[in-house]
């Protein structure tokens, strides 16, 4: 409706968005909003990203929408904030080796900005990491998602692990056989705890 309102008008619409990849924007819905609004001639979208696998927020038919022109603009900015928020191993977040960046407050905080969907998706790669005791195949994760219609696409599976693995859900690493796999970064009885208080149990495979 805005498209077509400015097209109508002959108008332009310049959109500037800082950071399209944030939490606040990844939702499959908002995306397909910006993307039919970015298809529009009379809209030109102007984003950066942050993150260095934003792209996997999009499937073929999004970035075919987008048509995004990629640019390299580093503002060499020192990133405090960033480092605060983030992983960093000078304060003790390094996730190989801390455990202690959630408490049970924290868990909360994130679990009420979650979908229905995403909730489910954290009860079932624990699930399935604590029954199996080792890292969990991202393709063995996507089959059982699929499975419990949680998502359609292995790119709507990878979104929500993108945020997961932002806020120390969880990690990526490569196995021996080249194929991604993922790491929890919470502890068994946190996360046990914390289900409880919800009503929930691991068990959902």
């Amino acid at each position: 409706h805005i498209a077509s309102t400015i097209e109508q008008k002959k108008q332009q619409l310049i959109i500037l968005l800082d950071n399209i990849d944030s939490a606040s924007l990844r939702d499959p819905y908002d995306q397909a909003v910006l993307a039919a609004l970015a298809e529009n001639p009379a809209v030109l979208m102007l984003a950066t990203v942050d993150h260095i696998n934003a792209t996997l927020l999009w499937n073929s038919i999004l970035l075919e929408s987008f048509n995004w022109a990629y640019c390299r603009a580093d503002t060499f900015t020192f990133p405090a904030d960033e480092i605060l928020a983030g992983q960093s191993s000078l304060l003790g977040l390094n996730p190989k080796t801390s455990h202690s960046a959630h408490s049970m407050s924290s868990l909360d905080v994130l679990w009420q900005s979650l979908a229905s969907n995403s909730r489910s998706i954290f009860r079932l790669f624990y699930g399935m990491l604590f029954s199996f005791n080792k890292p969990v195949a991202f393709w063995d994760l996507f089959n059982a998602a699929k499975d419990e219609f949680l998502v359609s696409s292995d790119t709507a599976l990878r979104q929500q692990l993108v945020e997961f693995n932002d806020h120390r859900i969880l990690r990526w690493k490569r196995g021996d056989d080249g194929n991604e796999q993922l790491i929890g970064s919470l502890e068994r009885s946190l996360v046990e705890k914390f289900l409880n208080e919800k009503g929930l149990t691991l068990e959902f495979i």
